[in-house]
């Protein structure tokens, strides 16, 4: 499963624990045969505690999952009967990461939407967790429309509507939207896409002096989300520029033109509200105290600065993701599973 994984370049880092003793009995995988790790060469041993350090974990203490006996547990017992719940143990002790910040790897067909919709209707009834202060985000507005009816049909429209279900996108144009409404700003509003495709066939004119085909046109426009998406810098444009020249200036000529038209794109609503998070701490810590649950699912397919806004306001509060990295789709919209891999 791991050959996909190049142990070089750091894309994955792998440790094997030998023994159980306190000496350095831990191992970190160098190379690997092509076989897989049935074979693998190291020279570097550590013990536990340098390991648990070298991950981060404060003191070299790893705090178990969350494990309690659900089948003595009456509310629990009380809530799958009333509310029809019928989860293996596996995907209770999900529905039990409430606190902190958990990561959830589930292949396709394991039952991912229907543990998230149980866990949620285990916070508000279970917990006491107010719906309010709860933010479900998922890909895309069907998906949050479809978790949301699914969720109401089982706990009812009254805590379904309480529950902020949304996309990243749709979070990041309320940040927007609030941030300009409270600061008396004029907020810019979406270019056409008909009008959007009128603007990059006219900047490709300007640059290669021709009229820009159908896949012209995809590829400038993917590159542009592409760059916005990963947050690129001005010198990572420029390094990828020997695949596509004059890249940078499109996009610089791009940027300002929605700048000078008071316009922005589907893309810069995240831009924008990135920056505000970062800027603003009044608006960033009140969305902490408002959203101190949240939710993501279909995480593989977020992009860097989805998951950058994500980080930014789960800091201090708990955080629930969801996705399969192998089942990552967008990767020509800058999705970012590797996120995943340093959750």
């Amino acid at each position: 499963a791991f050959n996909s994984y190049d142990i070089q370049s750091g894309c994955i880092e792998l440790f094997f624990q030998l023994n159980d003793s306190e000496d350095a009995c831990i191992v970190r995988v160098r190379d690997v045969s092509q076989d897989g790790f049935e074979q693998f060469s190291t020279s570097q041993f550590i013990s536990k505690d340098d390991f648990l350090n070298y991950v981060g974990l404060e003191n070299g203490i790893c705090p178990p999952p969350c494990r309690d006996d659900l089948s003595q547990n009456l509310q629990y017992q009380l809530f799958k009967k009333r509310y029809n719940i019928n989860l293996n143990k596996q995907q209770e002790r999900a529905l039990q990461a409430v606190e902190g910040s958990n990561l959830l790897l589930a292949v396709p067909g394991s039952g991912k939407t229907t543990v998230l919709v149980a866990r949620l209707g285990h916070m508000v009834i279970n917990k006491g967790i107010s719906p309010e202060n709860i933010l479900a985000i998922t890909y895309n507005n069907s998906a949050a429309d479809e978790m949301r009816k699914r969720f109401s049909a089982l706990f009812g429209e009254n805590i379904g509507a309480r529950i902020d279900f949304r996309t990243i996108n749709s979070l990041s144009l309320m940040v927007y939207t609030d941030y300009c409404r409270q600061t008396g700003q004029r907020p810019k509003y979406h270019i056409e896409e008909w009008d959007r495709k009128k603007l990059i066939r006219d900047i490709f004119w300007k640059h290669y002096g021709k009229y820009a085909s159908e896949n012209d046109f995809q590829e400038l426009s993917s590159a542009i989300t592409y760059i916005k998406n990963m947050m690129l810098t001005n010198e990572q444009i420029l390094e990828i520029e020997m695949d596509y020249p004059h890249l940078n200036k499109m996009f610089q000529a791009y940027q300002t033109a929605l700048h000078d038209q008071h316009r922005m794109d589907f893309d810069d609503q995240m831009v924008f509200a990135l920056k505000i998070l970062r800027e603003d701490a009044k608006v960033l810590n009140g969305l902490r105290q408002r959203y101190r649950y949240i939710c993501v699912d279909e995480a593989q397919d977020t992009s860097k600065i989805q998951h950058e806004i994500i980080r930014i306001l789960a800091q201090g509060n708990n955080l629930f993701m969801v996705g399969d990295e192998d089942q990552s789709i967008y990767g020509f919209r800058a999705a970012y599973p590797e996120a995943l891999l340093r959750f």
